[in-house]
């Protein structure tokens, strides 16, 4: 007898919308589209909890795995009909949005909720709207954003906790981050109007608007006085040079980076081709994330040669634990960038020598991650389809393949996860252990030959109901199954409901996740909150599918407290 859910509870409907940005139970690596038609958040808020949703972004953004949805959610709070929930939201942009990348992403969500509503400003062009007057499409010219709107904005700027102990901070970010879903701060703070607190950041906002020139004009007699830091005008000057530097002075460029820290977003795009440039920015504090994604490019301009000092420098970093530890880098990332690298060749026919060293790095850099990863202590079963593609790529991570991603996903959970088994299935389900060094690390190569080598012969069909038959004979009750495969054929979506549903009849609070390597149809029931989709592998995947075996619910009734019959 097949057991349904007849509805979705609340929790899992508010934390799907807040964690994967849709109503569905399907999480995808790309970010996806968010329809602004009935959703949660505007029930919540017409049901007097929008203050709740506020703080608990403000309070809880850390815990979410990617952002838009918090943006969009704010800005559904920031544009309602009710004045308190609007204060609440544009007082908490401050605290919840860390970058200008970040504000600007809140802002256009905010403008495609004035686009869709007829609302008062717009992301692209003229800032006009439309009244019918007379049976005549009339168009009205509006000036700024709304008074309530605009304060909010201007505080991001003067009452930011981070720019107030740093004013260099603030500096370094409107060069670095010139534009951002098509908004400038130029266009921001023309439009709220800011007033700054001293008179530093007035010559800031002055040189966003006016320009270097005229804002040392402007302020020639404070600059005099000493009532500005001479170091935030010789940054904006020696800024601004880079622009015009001949193609010949490279040192002038390099001096730049050492004098100021310059990281590769503040350097014009023609000096990025340069091999001193990059030489001078591997031998700085890049950050890992940016360092493991650009080996490729500066293994092309050959500045990882065996012997060298950037070689030196970049193995240094990437095994030094309390560097990598203390990034916030992914072992997927790792995997992927050592996967990338040992490829030889990239896009744009650029191609470099592989350097040992280098990939020794970033293996024992995966390796020092792996180990530092958290448990949900958890009961889990790990099913790895062994008839699945294993020479495709993945979606998210191009360099993997989809044997290299199913190895990393089990290595990743049965590492860290104190009771976790690992299955392969065909038309039959067989133990795999991973093979371990003497001090408990998994080695990765040899776990990619096994699972390669592991293929059923015949042409037996798949069963996807064996691993659920499996979890079923075993003594021990699973807390959560993971199918791990290249995709689900549309045949097989009610196999694999039917399965789990038989399954949860023994075991009720057990649950389901389904990794697909490609583009799938979806297996999660739209009506079942024991079920997720993961479309493709990411940093984020491994965390939203801890988030959800460990159970979401606690997390959201303090928002859904005394709220009925929420719908979406």
């Amino acid at each position: 007898m097949e057991v349904e859910t007849d509805h979705v509870d609340d929790e899992s409907l508010l934390w799907r919308f807040l964690y994967l940005g849709i109503d569905k139970s399907v999480y995808r690596p790309s970010q996806c589209e968010i329809t602004t038609e009935a959703s949660i958040i505007d029930r919540l808020i017409q049901r007097g909890r929008g203050e709740a949703v506020v703080k608990w972004i403000k309070d809880s953004k850390d815990k979410c795995c990617k952002f838009y949805p918090l943006a969009y959610t704010l800005a559904i709070c920031a544009k309602c009909n009710m004045s308190n929930v609007r204060q609440q939201a544009l007082e908490a942009i401050r605290y919840v949005c860390n970058t200008p990348s970040q504000l600007c992403m809140f802002l256009s969500y905010c403008a495609e909720i004035d686009e869709v509503e007829c609302g008062c400003y717009l992301r692209n062009g003229s800032q006009r709207r439309y009244k019918r007057v007379g049976g005549i499409a009339r168009q009205i010219r509006l000036r700024s954003w709304p008074r309530q709107f605009r304060r909010g904005i201007a505080q991001w700027y003067v009452s930011n906790p981070r720019y107030q102990e740093d004013i260099m901070l603030l500096a370094k970010h409107v060069t670095k981050y010139q534009c951002r879903n098509k908004f400038t701060h130029k266009r921001i703070i023309k439009a709220c109007h800011p007033k700054a607190r001293n008179e530093e950041m007035n010559y800031i906002f002055c040189y966003i608007v006016k320009g270097l020139s005229k804002a040392n004009q402007i302020f020639q007699n404070v600059l005099t006085n000493g009532q500005i830091n001479d170091r935030i005008k010789e940054y904006f000057t020696d800024f601004e040079s880079l622009k015009n530097v001949p193609d010949s002075d490279v040192d002038s460029v390099v001096n730049a980076i050492n004098k100021w820290d310059l990281s590769w977003e503040h350097i014009p795009a023609k000096w990025l081709k340069h091999s001193r440039v990059w030489k001078t920015l591997l031998m700085r504090e890049m950050p890992l994330m940016a360092l493991i994604r650009n080996l490729g490019k500066a293994g092309s301009m050959e500045l990882l040669m065996p012997g060298s000092d950037e070689e030196n420098r970049v193995c240094e970093r990437l095994t030094n634990i309390d560097i990598v530890n203390g990034s916030k880098l992914h072992p997927i990332d790792i995997i992927s960038a050592l996967t990338g690298y040992r490829r030889g060749e990239g896009c744009n026919e650029r191609t470099w020598p592989i350097n040992e060293r280098i990939v020794k790095a970033l293996y024992k850099a995966y390796l020092n991650k792996l180990s530092v990863r958290p448990s949900t202590d958890k009961r889990l079963l790990l099913a790895i389809n062994i008839k699945m593609k294993f020479d495709k790529n993945v979606v998210g991570k191009r360099w993997l393949t989809c044997k290299q991603a199913a190895a990393a996903l089990a290595m990743m959970l049965t590492e860290n996860e104190r009771a976790a088994e690992t299955v392969t299935f065909g038309h039959l389900v067989r133990r795999f252990d991973f093979p371990r060094h003497d001090q408990g690390i998994e080695d990765v190569e040899t776990a990619l030959e096994r699972i390669a080598s592991i293929r059923e012969e015949g042409n037996e069909p798949l069963s996807f109901s064996a691993p659920f038959i499996y979890a079923t004979g075993r003594e021990e009750p699973f807390d959560a199954i993971i199918l791990i495969t290249d995709r689900v054929p549309g045949s097989k979506v009610q196999e694999i409901q039917s399965a789990f549903s038989n399954y949860k009849q023994h075991h009720p609070t057990a649950k389901c996740i389904t990794v697909h390597f490609k583009h799938s149809e979806t297996t999660a029931n739209p009506t079942d909150s024991s079920m997720l989709d993961v479309m493709g592998v990411d940093a984020y995947a491994v965390e939203i599918m801890q988030d959800f075996i460990l159970g979401y619910h606690e997390d959201m009734r303090n928002i859904l407290q005394d709220i009925v019959d929420l719908r979406i």
